[in-house]
């Protein structure tokens, strides 16, 4: 009886560690499979948020691009209107320059007439209120008596 108790546990036991070896690589198996499942679907979510950080960077990129661009159309307008408001602050200081150079000229001009006009002379200088020579002055006064002793009388 001691022999077929140990004979029958041996089998049993061999039947244990046979179904268990067998059962083994199935078991390694199917969680290899679910293993390999999910492995896909990491790598499946894993292409799909990198295709979203993909176009949401190329979005970033296009908004900065338009960005860059507005700014360096702002820049051109800006120089632009500088440049106007350059040529336009140079245009206007030869401007002032011209009248200035033409007031110039005319002053020396009522200057000159002034002198050739007037022949200072000796008289003059002594008494602007007088007008001519010595001897135009004498038949003035002569004439004014003249004038005046006709009247009076």
């Amino acid at each position: 009886m001691k022999l077929t108790l140990i004979r029958s546990t041996v089998v049993a036991s061999g039947l244990l560690l046979g179904g268990s070896l067998v059962s083994a690589p199935v078991l390694a198996q199917s969680e290899a499979a679910d293993n390999g499942q999910q492995a896909e679907e990491m790598l499946k979510k894993g292409k799909g948020k990198s295709d979203e950080a993909k176009g949401k960077g190329r979005e970033k990129a296009g908004e900065m691009r338009e960005r860059s661009e507005e700014e360096m159309e702002k820049r051109e307008r800006a120089e632009e209107s500088a440049d106007r408001a350059k040529g336009d602050a140079e245009r206007e200081r030869e401007r002032l320059e011209e009248e200035e150079r033409s007031r110039e000229r005319s002053e020396e001009k009522a200057q000159g007439k002034g002198e050739g006009g007037n022949r200072d002379n000796e008289n003059r200088q002594a008494d602007p209120a007088s007008k001519g020579s010595e001897q135009g002055q004498a038949k003035k006064q002569e004439k004014s008596k003249a004038w005046w002793n006709f009247w009076s009388d």
